[in-house]
């Protein structure tokens, strides 16, 4: 990133580096007030402001500690998230009253076995918007039969497609995984696009 960016700033062009989101929604509205200021829409970044924090303050007091077992697997159904506290997809799953099931891991990702899954006994499986497979995948398979996600029809993918976690659109994600773990959408999704691109 630094390269490039020197080089388009040799060609005039300034270049602002939005930064990595740690803390939701503090991080996702400071990059949209920064954005503001750069294009002049301060009011507007603010009304988006106070309608993702008024939202996210909405599902922190509705939240349930349920605690569902949830398995998140990416590139193939044995490559899994671990419960890493700073993951986006942890934090959404833990707001909205699961628990990523995962082995002791220090990275993003790692890989298990399908015996560790059939032992581990997940609820709730979430599929990467980015996998290569889909729910009848997991389901079809002879050796997920027995689980209690298969068993509940618990198997889902993400649609909210490679911003998901990114801008306004992370409310859209937690919505959904909240309707998969609590049976309810947290967020009308035509009222937060409202709010997001005619307020």
């Amino acid at each position: 990133y630094r390269e490039n960016a020197k080089k388009l700033e040799r060609l005039g062009i300034p270049i602002v580096r939005i930064g990595y989101i740690n803390k939701y929604p503090e991080d996702i509205c400071r990059q949209a007030k920064l954005l503001g200021e750069i294009f002049d829409a301060r009011d507007r970044a603010e009304k988006v402001c106070g309608y993702i924090e008024k939202k996210w303050k909405e599902l922190e007091a509705k939240k349930k500690n349920r605690d569902l077992k949830v398995l998140y697997s990416f590139t193939a159904p044995t490559y899994i998230a671990c419960n890493v506290s700073t993951q986006a997809y942890v934090i959404f799953i833990n707001s909205a009253g699961g628990k990523v099931v995962s082995p002791e891991c220090n990275s993003t990702w790692v890989q298990v076995s399908k015996e560790w899954i059939v032992k581990e006994n997940p609820e709730i499986w979430i599929i990467s918007y980015y996998a290569p497979f889909k729910e009848e995948d997991i389901k079809s398979d002879p050796a997920f039969k027995e689980i209690e996600a298969v068993k509940r029809n618990a198997v889902y993918k993400e649609s909210y497609k490679p911003m998901q976690f990114l801008e306004p659109y992370f409310l859209l994600t937690l919505s959904e995984y909240w309707e998969w773990i609590n049976g309810e959408r947290a967020i009308d999704e035509n009222e937060l696009l409202w709010q997001i691109y005619l307020t």
